[in-house]
């Protein structure tokens, strides 16, 4: 057990980065914490962690032990939620990855639902673009947009991922409304870049009039962030591509008007993965049968 308590306190301090913080969730002193994880150190012949007055950072030798100690904290948690009432019940921590723009727009608004529903749960939210490993451990379930690339998981397809090119009204007052792909050469166009891959995310538009032709789509501003492709949509600087799901309210309430819909093809589709045996955890089924309908 001794081993077990040493490995969470090192887990806490290297998803804080901080000794202090640490030691306040672990309700102990920051002292204690230290000390722990120097005693680890020791033990085990390495460097974990590279301290400086400002801040807490893994060594190369701290980062493998972390993915370790995650996995092995989360199966004796599992292990333990099989053998006792939570085989019936959720409860438990229940660490979610999501993309920024899927996790504020489509599960944040519907969060006190779950709670409500599921109050011993305690969900950690973690709204991030980066591919982080399920199979490490370090989360129960991801929320992927595109196809599933990790055949060691599980996985639930959602829903498929449909698109809208949109502006606002006043735009299209202006500039005119596009009647063909062609036609979006002689208007303003923002675009979203993968900041992981650098690469611009291509539009998904059918041939141009039926014609195997590539659509020039000009490239007036990009963004890294989808958030600001929405925003300079809706503030009348041109057309944008979003997903449909995305742009839903700002479509309803008139901010946006989309076009060219039946010029567009559905790309992809929305994925919820977890680790293999997981989904025994009644607090991982209530999340996974929780998320399912909001996109539909």
């Amino acid at each position: 057990m001794e081993t077990l308590t040493t490995m969470a306190t090192f887990v806490r301090v290297a998803e804080t980065r901080n000794f202090t913080r640490a030691a306040r969730q672990l309700r102990t002193t920051a002292s204690a914490v230290s000390k722990s994880v120097a005693r680890l150190e020791q033990r085990l012949g390495v460097k974990l962690l590279d301290r400086t007055t400002r801040r807490v950072s893994l060594t190369q030798e701290g980062t493998l032990y972390y993915q370790r100690c995650v996995r092995i904290l989360g199966e004796v948690s599992d292990a333990e939620a099989e053998v006792s009432q939570s085989l019936t019940k959720p409860r438990g921590r229940l660490r979610v990855t999501v993309p920024p723009i899927i996790g504020l727009r489509v599960l944040v608004p519907q969060l006190r639902r779950f709670r409500d529903r599921y109050p011993e749960v305690q969900l950690e939210l973690e709204l991030e673009d980066s591919i982080v490993d399920l199979a490490a451990g370090s989360y129960d379930v991801a929320l992927r947009m595109g196809e599933p690339a990790d055949s060691r998981l599980k996985a639930r397809r959602l829903a498929p991922i449909r698109y809208v090119l949109c502006a606002s009204p006043e735009y299209l007052r202006k500039r005119g409304v596009p009647r063909t792909p062609s036609q979006l050469a002689e208007h303003d166009c923002i675009h979203f870049r993968f900041p992981s891959t650098g690469r611009l995310e291509p539009w998904a538009l059918s041939s141009v009039e039926g014609e195997d032709a590539p659509v020039h789509v000009p490239r007036t501003l990009v963004f890294n962030h989808p958030e600001a492709v929405q925003l300079v949509a809706m503030d009348g600087m041109g057309i944008a591509q979003v997903p449909e799901l995305v742009a839903a309210p700002a479509l309803a309430s008139g901010q946006l008007v989309a076009v060219l819909r039946e010029h567009l093809v559905e790309r992809g589709a929305y994925w919820l993965l977890w680790p293999p045996g997981r989904e025994r955890l009644p607090k991982l089924r209530a999340f996974i049968d929780f998320v399912g309908p909001l996109f539909r």
